[in-house]
C-alpha cells in the first residue's frame, strides 16, 4: 500500500490561489494556515469565504509506483472526497464523484 496523505499543490480554477496543502484537510483550512485568506472566526471575515465555495480547485500530487507487474489490479482509495470532482490519474479520467453525503 502506497499513502497519498500529506503534501499536495493545490490551486484554484482561475489562477487566484496556488499553495501547498495537506491531504486530508481543507482548502480553506489551507488557505488559513498559508494566510492567503483571513481567519474565518474574526469580524465579518466569513463572508469573504463564501466567494471560495463557488471556485473549482485543482489537487496535483507526483508519485511513482515501482515494480507493479502490469496484469495485477490497483485501487485507488479514497476516504472522502467533498461533494464534486474529477479524478485524474496520468492524464487519463479514472471517474468523478457526485456529493459524498449521499
Amino acid at each position: 500500500m502506497i499513502s497519498l496523505d500529506g503534501e499536495w499543490e493545490v490551486s484554484d480554477d482561475e489562477g487566484e490561489f496556488t499553495f501547498t496543502g495537506t491531504v486530508p484537510g481543507t482548502v480553506q483550512g489551507g488557505l488559513i494556515l498559508q494566510k492567503l485568506v483571513p481567519h474565518p472566526y474574526i469580524g465579518l471575515n466569513e463572508k469573504n469565504m463564501r466567494d471560495l465555495e463557488n471556485k473549482s480547485w485543482i489537487y496535483i500530487k507526483e508519485f511513482e509506483l515501482d515494480n507493479l507487474p502490469a496484469e495485477e489490479n490497483v485501487e485507488l482509495v479514497f476516504e472522502g472526497i467533498d461533494t464534486l470532482s474529477d479524478i485524474y490519474l496520468s492524464g487519463k479520467c479514472l471517474g468523478n464523484t457526485d456529493n459524498m453525503f449521499l
